[in-house]
């Protein structure tokens, strides 16, 4: 099979697993391998499917999984618009150093059962915080009144091209019920990863989130799902350290790069490229506060995730050294 699909146009067939890598790039065995590894490799390098897939990991990846999972013929989803919808949604992500098509297909890889969400939880993210939107009077701030302004544009735009005029709506055959659900789910899932809702949302997971998962309630089984996604989300730090570095190494040149734009405007800078000391003890800090205590809480529910917590605390030990070593640096009489 060395023919080159092109979805966009509709000119496609029956796809399969391995016809999706083909619609965006000539299937090959390094395609197909990678491919194998993400649903059993906690440290899968997402790098290396971008490189192979010619930048196009989001599309291929969640076309596999999906169709993997058994969730596309057990819906009866319509196979070329859920292709050509991938493909959209993953053009619509810009090229920013991390919040990148690249980023979606590694929260993706981490959340099996969370796809569509995962697939779109940073659609179109414009490289910049909440905060930044809001102080500079962006338009985003504006339409949805300085509350998850960039959250709720993931989702908004999310449906947008779901409902728009190229009738990319894969699952319009399911009743009514069915459609308000999903509609529903993506919202409280995706506006559940804004940072400003964190501590809350961890101290209602830890009461709500007890228990066989099973035997919860429903609104604390969407608690559990809404806190995948977000586990999800920085599952980065869990990834082998030369992976998690370059990661880390990306983010702050976006944050870099919304520093720059804030000195622009004569706005207070989140971080200075000019003055870049003090990344070791951010990580540790973001580590310590945000990261840990919500996996360990995650992995307390589900004992499955316990690699992700695992890889953590290995990239946790590297900062911690590299802190220790800058102290002793500190410490050293002139």
């Amino acid at each position: 099979m060395n023919a080159t699909h092109d979805l966009v146009s509709g000119n496609l067939s029956v796809i399969s697993e391995q016809q999706i890598a083909t619609s965006v790039v000539p299937i090959n065995n390094i395609v197909e391998w990678l491919l194998q590894d993400t649903g059993t490799i906690f440290s899968f390098n997402v790098f290396e499917l971008a490189e192979a897939t010619s930048n196009r990991p989001l599309s291929v990846l969640g076309f596999y999984m999906l169709k993997g999972s058994g969730l596309v013929s057990q819906l009866a989803l319509n196979e070329e618009r859920l292709a050509r919808l991938l493909m959209k949604i993953e053009a619509g992500y810009l090229d920013n150093p991390y919040h990148s098509c690249i980023h979606a297909a590694g929260v993706l890889q981490s959340t099996h059962l969370l796809a569509q969400n995962a697939i779109c939880h940073d659609y179109a993210h414009p490289g910049v915080t909440n905060d930044f939107l809001i102080k500079s009077k962006h338009q985003l701030a504006t339409v949805y009144n300085d509350t998850s302004p960039v959250e709720n544009m993931h989702v908004s735009s999310m449906f947008r091209v779901l409902y728009g005029k190229e009738n990319l709506h894969f699952a319009e055959h399911l009743n009514v019920d069915s459609r308000n659900l999903l509609r529903a789910s993506s919202i409280d899932l995706i506006l559940g990863t804004d940072m400003k809702k964190h501590f809350s949302m961890l101290s209602r997971f830890q009461t709500q989130g007890r228990g066989r998962l099973v035997d919860l309630p429903g609104d604390a089984k969407l608690l559990v799902a809404q806190m995948a996604l977000k586990v999800a989300d920085i599952a980065h730090l869990s990834a082998p350290t030369q992976v998690h570095k370059r990661w880390t190494a990306q983010l702050t040149e976006e944050f870099f790069q919304q520093g720059d734009r804030e000195r622009a405007l004569n706005m207070s800078i989140l971080m200075d490229r000019s003055n870049s000391a003090g990344m070791v003890k951010s990580q540790l800090g973001f580590l310590e506060i945000v990261a840990l205590p919500m996996v360990r809480e995650y992995v307390n529910l589900i004992p499955s995730a316990q690699p992700i917590l695992d890889g953590i605390l290995i990239n946790y030990d590297y900062w911690h050294s590299l802190h220790s070593t800058e102290l002793e640096a500190y410490a050293e009489p002139a």
